[in-house]
């Protein structure tokens, strides 16, 4: 048997992510903040096997996957 993945997409913040403490969310550096590229665009594709590529600014991730899905 064959598990099918969603097919989906999304760009990610690899800097900072949300917690939420006591009901509040607040954003926090991240373990990567500061190092390497910034933004992670992600897809799962038609064979359902996830793809990543990573880049220095949101626009730039977001054009990519605006392309490829």
């Amino acid at each position: 048997m064959t598990v099918r993945r969603n097919r989906r997409a999304g760009v990610e913040d690899l800097w900072w992510k949300t917690v939420t403490v006591d009901g509040t969310k607040t954003k926090v550096e991240s373990k990567l903040h500061g190092t390497k590229k910034r933004w992670c665009a992600r897809y799962v594709n038609d064979d359902s096997q996830e793809r990543t590529h990573r880049f220095d600014r949101k626009i730039d991730a977001q054009q990519w996957l605006d392309a490829i899905v």
